[in-house]
């Protein structure tokens, strides 16, 4: 096909409520402010060598680095993750940890310097793998993920991580067929994998199969304690199809009614999209995505 249609992926975190965050955060400013002295007292006395250094400051600047991020202070957290990369160049945990933190904060391609610093002291890491990999994926640089991915299956054929994110990869490369392959492998390790199953129903909706897709998420979406998430994944789904009504039902379980007509006209306008770009009515450099499909 010479117009392709590309599968965005993204990532969500949990969101503290608003008075609980500046509390976290006192507490973590009073945790460096506390650990501080420790971190002079490394540098007071008699020069220390490099093995010296290491053991007597890296373990505390990580700690205090973890509990800032834990805290949400993410700029502060990458700040210390970075100084903690100094004190032990050799060592990829900080570089790791730094990679992590910065992919939270949406600058992928620091993030992927991190990763690939991590991976020049450590080739193998298993972490630093999948970290680089989420990275590329972010910066819409598909076949760069997928190098390291396999990379990494071939270290643990059975991480299920690097499976799921295989597939978002091979969807992005338009490549539905592999990647509902990798997806399903996926499955087969973890069945109750909810982010496996949301983006192979994605990708079999991506590929025309709306049918599979939908019967994958019916049962899941009327289970109790669904995620909110698979109800929407299966109401776009239902739009997709042109099945406007039962797309309203599902989506209205969630949102209010207003949220619904504005789905709708998105679900409407995506799949109107999608079959012109089949049709090769439309060029592919202003890409289809669907923001739903998860890391």
């Amino acid at each position: 096909m010479s117009n392709p249609i590309y599968v965005r992926a993204g990532s969500a975190r949990p969101i503290a409520s608003a008075p609980a965050r500046p509390l976290l955060r006192r507490g973590a400013f009073l945790l460096a402010m506390l650990a501080l002295p420790l971190l002079l007292a490394a540098c007071a006395g008699p020069a220390l060598n490099d093995s010296e250094r290491t053991a007597v400051s890296l373990p505390a600047v990580m700690r205090v680095a973890d509990a800032t991020q834990a805290a949400g202070d993410l700029h502060g957290a990458a700040s210390l993750y970075r100084r903690a990369h100094t004190l032990a160049p050799t060592e990829p945990d900080p570089l790791i940890a730094l990679g992590g933190t910065l992919i939270d904060l949406g600058t992928y391609g620091e993030a992927a310097e991190a990763f690939r610093k991590a991976l020049a002291t450590q080739p193998e890491n298993k972490i630093a793998l999948r970290g680089l990999a989420n990275a590329y994926i972010a910066l819409d640089r598909p076949r760069l993920a997928l190098a390291h991915l396999d990379q990494l299956l071939v270290i643990e054929p059975s991480n299920v991580q690097a499976l799921n994110n295989r597939g978002v990869a091979l969807d992005l490369l338009e490549e539905h067929r592999s990647a509902q392959a990798s997806y399903r492998t996926g499955l087969d390790i973890a069945p109750e994998n909810a982010s496996l199953r949301n983006n192979l129903a994605l990708s079999l909706a991506l590929s025309g199969e709306y049918g599979q897709a939908i019967a994958l998420l019916q049962t899941a979406a009327g289970e109790p304690g669904a995620a909110i998430r698979t109800r929407q994944n299966l109401a776009l789904i239902y739009g997709l199809a042109g099945q406007r009504d039962r797309a309203a039902e599902i989506a209205g379980a969630d949102l209010d009614p207003k949220a619904v007509e504005n789905n709708l006209a998105y679900y409407a306008t995506l799949r109107s999209r999608i079959e012109r770009i089949r049709a090769g009515n439309e060029p592919g450099d202003n890409p289809v995505t669907l923001p739903t499909q998860r890391r």
